[in-house]
């Protein structure tokens, strides 16, 4: 009986361990390691070995089909019914043609398909080797045609998009944010004052949890997504599970990451290079702070349910010398699910919770902070008001000379004031959504989506320092800011085909309801530290509630067209509403139209062998922002009290038929991709031309008196803007070892990414009525006809006067008005320019206040498959930065260089107490008579240099803030093959990294950083260094262990 068993349990035997094997290899036949096989329709698959071969243990029933992937290449399938020496030859992918993008509101495309620029980040990828506090840090330098500029150095600190030229005159030139779908709350936010700085809500997304970003640069790509997507669009998507197809048989993989690191001073400050009489002290203030992180995350899926968990612990402290002043301490936790319910219905589940506790110090525009307070080093005098002088031993640590006169910091507040200063912020955040996919029939997708995006911050200043004619005893600020916004999305496309013309028809509503709320108080004067809730202070010096409730959204209708899968049309219009647009204006309505065709195949049989891709396109599209949130409200009154009683005015004098900027952009384009011959590997080129106007600004209109508005100015559509660019991406992928007879013994990825934008004001007013120039808080940069917006506008200075008797210094010559300037537009310079005629000095356009030319280089290097070096540099010019914190250091005596050019001059007596040897004679009384013999041309070069450091002319303290910067330099090792040699299952990778951010910077900038802003990250100035912490030097060591 056993001898009749034998050949069935054969004949199973044989089955259950039949195979598929093949290998898999590039273009030039380097056999290609690692790379994915997996039998589509089932969980089988196999990585590629060390000569590219591969073994799926497989039995099948006649034709199946075999898909192939690896980073870098495009995806091969192919369907057969063999099952021994299946090879692959996989083309290389430098492009990424085939990766889908959004390219619309319920549109994609394969990036090799699409009619208009599309960046798209693989975040997932950057995190693997590297740590990142926030989106800034890790969007920085890798988006053509987005400049992205953090205000400060402090942790958990606002930032800025710049993207392309600026998107219109109105809005702020941020771009509207989406993570999942959910439209985000992008504020910075700050009710106290700490000199400038707030906190950014954006802090609160933790990096680890981004699987990929996606930004639409403009009204051509943004023209479905409607008002406020003029200055672009960014799509955050975050991580999914997935059905895992491991070797082991596990559903799931978990990865655990340890991150360590500091924070370090990046610019040291000298005396001598500076001009400070401080530096040590300066440098004393800036001390290392740490970094520590823990992210645990789960990763599965089955056929039925996808899940993926994230669980982030994030600490990081910045360079402030008193760590409880400057930190961010947020964790984070994630779930997402995607349920399929039905083979027809696919529901999917996004939720995200937070908590980010983070200090601000007191810095920038403050006299309570440790920058002013020893920046600013003040002379020294005793009690009878004679100078004290340094002795021998340097007492004030500036490193001059005996005799001396001595100049010490903390002049404003002493040191054991400062430390007794807090400002808390903390934000407890939830983002959710679902979303519901579903098809009744063929070719028709229903779709829908709700999201909610919550916050709550509690902000908390304490000062514990007494200031005498303030709040002798002290203060404290409460402040609660409550803000809700709830997203709606609902549409359905069709998609169908007529012979060779493929068609998609979709039509999608959104809708969002903003509410936000506040609600503070603040005391003075406790009689004890000991005591400090806010119902011990003594006087209630503020106390306030604010509450605002908006509603906006819109109806997509498109229609994209694939015509031959080479000729590629999308049609759009939206039609718009929102609670403040005005209740007598126009219908709100955006067009777009987009062409792209793949030249490289309907000319395939002309096209170059090399070229695997050329795709000129055109799009061309218009997008708007919306009016401020009471602009549109005729009369808005509030209560008032005074010493006439209570009572109630008027707040607000809005327009109701006020609408939103409307701003068009027309874009010129193109993409190729070429495989270069004899193993030189593949080039990638992406081009784009883009032209903007923005029509129907906003701008104030002074009310007449006799109107009786009182003296306001009302909203109205007569702004009118220019704006153009260009952006090119260039990449490059190769395999040098390949060429040597090593393949994956060196692998390199190089990319090169170049902008250029301009913009200029056209006019503020229609001619009706005189527009004046919209100034910055400082009166330094200007929005005005004529000129780029934010330019920096002032009176030149052109050198120092001199006496014509005696020769010596007399003051600051400006640049004034010659006969021919007044002849060709008085009205102009009068109106303008502050000119009263030929020879009065004027107000000039002296350059931009945000840089015109960026450029990033990446290199990408992989040694032997796991070992990765990779760098970064970013090159910015074209514009100028104002350093204040130079300049007003000589309303203080504190700015060195001043106080010795003045000392040459003769300003100081005959022994000045700097040291400085005169460059005049004196007569018996200590009077200047004349200039010392043979010093003429050194006592001029001073004189000048004098006149350039006048403090009184803010130009004096512009400087060219062009830089270039090693921005970041990694190494990671992946253990992955280490572990399958020794077979060691529990652990599926190890991969350990270590890299530097902001490494080494170079640039003519006179102060400690060029991108750098004393107020923040969304104000009207740009470019102004006053007393602002700079951006550290970033160490950090991270260890990622996949199970």
């Amino acid at each position: 009986m056993q001898r009749y068993l034998l050949v069935p349990v054969l004949l199973m035997s044989s089955y259950l361990f039949s195979e598929v094997t093949g290998t898999v290899k590039d273009q030039s036949g380097n056999p290609l390691i690692g790379a994915n096989v997996v039998v589509e329709g089932t969980s089988l698959g196999a990585a590629t070995k060390e000569d590219g071969s591969f073994t799926i243990k497989y039995d099948p029933t006649g034709e199946y089909s075999l898909a192939v992937t690896y980073i870098g290449y495009k995806k091969m399938t192919v369907s057969t019914s063999e099952t021994t020496d299946l090879n692959f030859n996989l083309e290389q992918d430098v492009f990424a043609s085939e990766a889908v993008v959004v390219t619309g509101m319920g549109s994609e495309r394969s990036i090799g398909n699409t009619e208009v620029s599309v960046s798209r980040l693989d975040a997932s990828d950057l995190t693997e080797t590297n740590s990142f506090s926030d989106v800034s840090q890790m969007l920085y330098g890798k988006v053509s045609g987005v400049d992205i500029r953090k205000a400060s150095g402090n942790v958990g600190g606002g930032w800025r998009f710049d993207v392309r030229a600026g998107g219109g005159l109105n809005g702020g030139e941020q771009p509207v944010i989406y993570i999942d779908g959910v439209r985000m709350d992008n504020d910075e936010f700050y009710s106290a004052y700490a000199g400038g700085q707030g906190v950014s809500t954006l802090a609160d997304l933790n990096p680890e949890d981004i699987e990929s970003i996606e930004i639409l640069k403009g009204p051509a790509g943004a023209t479905t997504y409607g008002t406020n997507g003029s200055n672009g669009v960014v799509l955050i998507t975050t991580k999914k599970g997935g059905e895992q197809n491991r070797a082991d048989g596990k559903s799931y993989t978990m990865k655990y990451k340890q991150v360590t690191g500091t924070n370090e001073q990046s610019y040291m400050y000298d005396n001598d290079k500076d001009g400070l009489y401080s530096a040590d002290d300066l440098n004393a203030v800036h001390t290392p702070g740490k970094i520590e992180q823990r992210n645990l995350s789960v990763a599965g899926g089955t056929p039925g349910l996808n899940y993926y968990i994230g669980l982030d612990d994030r600490y990081e402290e910045g360079l402030t010398i008193n760590k409880k002043q400057n930190y961010m301490d947020r964790q984070s936790a994630r779930l997402n699910v995607d349920i399929a319910a039905s083979k027809n219905l696919n529901i999917s589940v996004s939720t995200n919770y937070v908590r980010n506790m983070r200090t601000i110090p007191e810095n920038d525009n403050d006299i309570f902070g440790w920058l002013g307070n020893t920046y600013w080093a003040v002379a020294q005098y005793d009690e009878n008001g004679d100078p004290l002088l340094n002795s021998a031993d340097d007492n004030d640590g500036s490193g001059r000379a005996n005799g001396t006169q001595q100049y010490e910091p903390f002049y404003f507040t002493d040191s054991s004031d400062i430390n007794k200063i807090f400002y808390w912020v903390e934000s407890k955040r939830f983002i959710g959504a679902l979303s519901l996919n579903y098809r009744p029939i063929e070719g028709l997708l229903l779709r829908g989506r709700i999201g909610v995006d919550d916050s709550h911050i509690k902000e908390d200043k304490t000062h514990n320092t007494p200031f005498p004619t303030l709040w002798p005893l002290g203060k404290r600020l409460a402040f609660i800011r409550q803000n809700q916004e709830i997203s709606y999305e609902m549409g359905a496309s069709y998609t169908r085909s007529f012979g060779p013309v493929e068609s998609k028809t979709s039509m999608t509503t959104q809708a969002f309801d903003q509410r936000n709320q506040g609600l503070g108080l603040e005391k003075i004067n406790y009689i004890t530290p000991a005591i400090s809730n806010i119902g011990a202070g003594e006087e209630l010096s503020y106390g306030d509630e604010e509450f605002y409730h908006a509603r906006d959204g819109g109806t997509a209708f498109t229609e994209e067209l694939s015509v031959m899968d080479q000729y590629f049309l999308t049609f759009s219009n939206r039609r718009d509403f929102g609670s403040t647009i005005g209740a007598k204006a126009s219908q709100v309505s955006y067009t777009g139209y987009r062409f792209g065709w793949r030249a490289d195949k309907t000319l395939g049989s002309v096209m170059p062998s090399f070229v695997s891709m050329l795709k000129p396109r055109f799009a061309y599209g218009e997008s708007g922002v919306l009016p401020g949130l009471a602009d549109n409200i005729a009369l808005l009154w509030e209560a008032s009290s005074g010493g006439a009683g209570s009572g109630g005015s008027i707040s607000i004098i809005g327009n109701e038929e006020i609408k939103p900027e409307k701003i068009k952009e027309t874009e010129f384009g193109f993409d190729a991709e070429f495989n270069l011959p004899s193993n030189l590997g593949a080039l990638s080129l992406e081009f784009t031309s883009y032209s903007q106007d923005a029509e129907e600004s906003l701008v104030g209109k002074e009310n007449s008196p006799s109107s009786g508005l009182t003296a306001s100015s009302m909203p109205i559509n007569v702004g009118k803007m220019e704006m153009s660019g260009t952006e090119m991406l260039l990449k490059y992928s190769t395999d040098i070892g390949a060429l040597i007879g090593r393949p994956n013994l060196l692998q390199a990825d190089v990319s090169y990414s170049s902008s250029h934008n301009e913009n200029k004001v056209i006019a503020l007013d229609n001619g009706e009525f005189d527009a004046q120039p919209i100034y910055s808080s400082f009166n330094a940069q200007v929005i005005q006809p004529g000129l780029p917006k934010y330019g920096w506008y002032n009176l030149s200075v052109l050198g120092a006067k001199f006496d014509a008797t005696t020769g010596l210094y007399s003051g600051v010559q400006l640049d004034t008005v010659t006969q021919d300037m007044w002849n060709q537009d008085s009205t102009y310079l009068s109106r303008y320019a502050s000119a009263t005629g030929v020879g009065s000095p004027y107000k000039k356009y002296l350059g931009l206040s945000a840089p015109s030319d960026i450029k990033y280089l990446s290199v990408n290097l992989r040694v032997m498959k796991n070992l990765k070096v990779y760098a970064l540099w970013n090159w910015k010019s074209g514009h100028l930065m104002s350093n204040d914190t130079k300049r007003y250091g000589v309303y203080f005596g504190s700015n060195r260089t001043r106080n010795e050019l003045g000392d040459k001059l003769g300003f100081g007596g005959e022994d000045p107490l700097s040291g400085i040897d005169p460059l005049v004679d004196f007569d018996e009384y200590g009077n200047t008579i004349g200039i010392k013999a043979g010093k003429e041309d050194e006592y001029e070069q001073a004189a000048n240099d004098y006149a350039f450091t006048d403090a009184g002319y803010p130009a004096n303290y512009l400087s060219d803030a062009s830089f270039s910067r090693l921005k970041e330099l990694s190494i990671s090792y992946n253990m992955r093959d280490l572990l399958q040699r020794f077979n060691l299952k529990v652990i599926n990778d190890v991969q350990v990294y270590y890299s530097i951010q902001n490494l080494w910077t170079k640039t003519d900038y006179s102060g400690s950083d060029p991108e750098v802003n004393w107020s923040g990250a969304d104000t009207i100035d740009r470019g102004q260094d006053f007393l602002t912490a700079q951006h550290p030097k970033v160490y950090t060591f991270g260890l990622t262990v996949t199970f």
